[in-house]
Formats: structure tokens, sequence, C-alpha cells
């Protein structure tokens, strides 16, 4: 993946979401992330992504969460999002409300790839994640991701 909108699903990018809580949030995630990419092993996901989050938040800060697994059986890293225009509370570093969780799943071999795609991640600004979380529908989401990437290719 060599950047965050290649192989990105309209079906896993939830707009508008209303979650009263991280937890509620993950389980929308994951289900959204199943559905899109047919994976039939959504119980096992939902545990991994909910340990790892109790162990420690997944809240970068900037607005952003990373919820996230490694899981035997995907084949490459996939992502779904979350945009939550009115922020929820996600226990992040610097305090502030989540606007943007990306759920990333990706191979227990692919360890490199895993961290790649963080590191895309944490380049987002913050003036990227409010426009980002403001989208309407998946379309204009992608349309804007896509935008800010060739932005910074040039």
């Amino acid at each position: 993946m060599r950047f965050l909108s290649d192989g990105l699903s309209t079906e896993a990018i939830l707009c508008g979401c209303r979650a009263l809580s991280s937890q509620e949030l993950l389980v929308d995630l994951v289900d959204a992330a199943c559905r899109a990419y047919a994976w039939p092993n959504r119980e096992e996901m939902l545990a991994l992504v909910m340990d790892r989050e109790a162990k420690m938040s997944t809240g970068i800060g900037l607005g952003i969460a990373v919820p996230h697994a490694r899981l035997e059986g995907v084949d490459q890293v996939y992502i779904a999002v979350a945009c939550i225009p009115e922020g929820l509370d996600f226990r992040s570093s610097d305090r502030k409300p989540v606007k943007l969780a990306i759920l990333l799943v990706s191979p227990v071999s692919g360890a490199m790839a895993h961290v790649q795609t963080l590191a895309m991640i944490s380049r987002i600004a913050k003036t990227v994640v409010d426009q980002l979380s403001g989208a309407a529908n998946p379309e204009e989401f992608l349309a804007l991701l896509t935008q800010w990437e060739q932005a910074r290719r040039t």
C-alpha cells in the first residue's frame, strides 16, 4: 500500500458516526470492515481490536485514533474509517476528542507494512482531519483523502 486510499473500499468508510462510546465505534468499524472485505472471522477480529484498545488507547492525538489488529489469514493491509464530526472520547494522549478513527488490519507476517501504514496515518494534519471527518459520504471522504495524498506527492 503506497497510499491510504489504495484499495480503500467506500463500503469501509462510515460518515457521520454518532457512536456513544469508543467500544461502540470499534464494533461499527469491525462490522464495516467485515462487510466491505467479506471477512468471515468477525468475532476474532473484534476480540483482537477490543483487547488492544483495553491495553492502551489507540487515540494518537490531533483527533485521530488507530485501532488495529494483526490477523492470521489476512493477505494485505486493510483499513476501515469512521468519521465522527462531533468527536468522541478515546482516552487520547492529548485528551482531545477523536474525529477520525482508522481501523488497521494487517497480516501477522506483515510487520513492515503495518508500521508503514501507521506512519502514513500519523502524517495526516489536523486541518485534514477536520475536512475528512466532515465528509458527507464515503465518496466525498475518498475524494478528499486522494486530493490530500496527491498534494503531498508534489
